[in-house]
């Protein structure tokens, strides 16, 4: 808003909203993935003066702080006309104000999902661009390249080069046929380490990620395929059979058969849980997801006097008190 108002050329109200409402969505976004690290040790939302930062807010307040931003985005972009007055790079299909809304709206439905407020999370998810019969990756993407001024994808990984392994109850926990294990992971060559088995620091697996190609493949900012899972989610108790609907769509694109556990609630919450521990293998949902939920006694130790971290520490610079502010 500032940048706009010292603005060399001046632009209409609609211009100025398309401007706004793009800022806006993206940094709710930011702020959402460093929520996502800082958890109860919460966040600054009020960052406008570098000179003078806002408190550090709680999770439950951030949480709303973001959602409050969505909802002002999202209002400025349906006044912003139909084109922007500007490029977007990765968002194909979600470059214009009304298109770019669906995004917001789903990032907002990722919100209230986080807020547990699942009738919140399915109106949002109406005006998202949730498609159950559409393609699973249909969503914005971070883009990268091997150009000037661009960096390559951090998280592509040469086979049998950059260890990256996959904690082995991933695989032996996946139902047989699931087409997403042999999809977002490869076996280590045998000649590697002992047989095709790595070990470091006490860990042992003979297995690597492997989600992207090229060290220029895009990266998934938020997809159909986590939009139905919400959808699944954020009907439980509510509307069981449209939680199997959802379900089923995702296990049949893994191909998986149709549901067949009973469909009281905490039985759907684990497969719904189920499901996202796989879909969004590697993609940063899993610890989140077990820790609203409770659960994260279920991620595996495996080397004993390992920690399982809730959140990470303030930033010793954002700390005044250890940073001598």
């Amino acid at each position: 808003e500032e940048a706009l108002a010292n603005a060399a050329v001046a632009l209409d109200q609609s211009a100025q909203n398309g401007y706004t409402g793009y800022a806006k969505t993206l940094r709710a976004y930011s702020m959402l993935l460093l929520l996502n690290r800082q958890f109860e040790n919460g966040i600054r939302v009020d960052t406008r003066d570098p000179e003078n930062l806002g408190p550090f807010v709680s999770y439950t307040e951030a949480l709303a702080a973001t959602m409050s931003l969505l909802d002002e985005a999202d209002t400025e972009l349906g006044a912003a006309g139909e084109s922007f007055d500007f490029t977007l790079g990765g968002f194909t299909d979600f470059d214009t104000p009304a298109t770019f809304r669906t995004f917001n709206r789903a990032i907002a439905a990722r919100v209230a999902l986080y807020q547990g407020n699942m009738p919140l999370s399915r109106t949002l998810l109406a005006s998202s661009f949730l498609d159950m019969t559409g393609d699973l990756a249909t969503g914005p993407e971070h883009v990268f390249s091997l150009a000037g001024n661009d960096i390559a994808n951090p998280l592509f990984y040469v086979a049998d080069q950059d260890i990256y392994g996959v904690q082995l109850d991933f695989v032996n926990d996946a139902e047989a046929g699931d087409a997403r294990v042999s999809s977002k992971t490869r076996l280590f060559d045998t000649e590697l380490g002992d047989g095709g088995t790595f070990t470091t620091d006490g860990l042992s697996t003979n297995v690597q990620v492997a989600l992207y190609g090229a060290n220029t493949s895009p990266i998934s900012i938020i997809r159909n395929e986590e939009l139905i899972l919400i959808m699944a989610e954020a009907n439980i108790g509510t509307d069981n059979a449209a939680t199997v609907t959802a379900i089923n769509v995702i296990r049949n694109a893994a191909g998986l058969a149709d549901y067949s556990g009973t469909t009281d609630n905490a039985s759907l919450l684990d497969e719904v849980v189920r499901q996202r521990r796989y879909s969004l293998f590697g993609e940063g949902h899993r610890w989140i997801d077990l820790r609203r939920l409770n659960r994260l006694d279920e991620i595996v130790i495996e080397r004993a006097g390992s920690m399982l971290h809730t959140q990470f520490p303030t930033p010793i610079l954002e700390n005044a008190s250890l940073a001598g502010g």
